[in-house]
């Protein structure tokens, strides 16, 4: 089973959609449940770095933004540009995936 969904519809602009949606609703009964089914690739390396270094933040007590800057900054875990991590590059890497809640 593929990690994307290679069916997946391209984004389409909904009448009062917010302009930052990403994708659209698929009927259930029209497609298969793939796992990660928002996904058009798998994910780059970086990505599950980062995904990887976050979990490991979270598990070591790390609940704001401030704090897990400083925790993937001394996790020795790269920005994808190789600049040093912020707290807007770090927004910017993940509502390239998706909105932030």
């Amino acid at each position: 089973m593929p990690h994307y969904n290679p069916h997946l519809k391209a984004a389409t602009p909904d009448a009062g959609a917010s302009p930052r949606r990403n994708g659209t609703y698929e009927r259930y009964d029209m497609i298969d449940n793939i796992f990660i089914q928002t996904r058009s690739a798998p994910p780059a390396p970086w990505e599950n770095a980062l995904a990887n270094a976050m979990e490991n933040a979270f598990l070591a007590g790390v609940s704001t933004l401030p704090e897990l800057v400083i925790h993937l900054t001394g996790a020795g875990l790269a920005h994808p540009s190789g600049a040093a991590w912020t707290e807007a590059n770090l927004l910017g890497c993940l509502e390239v995936q998706g909105e932030i809640a």
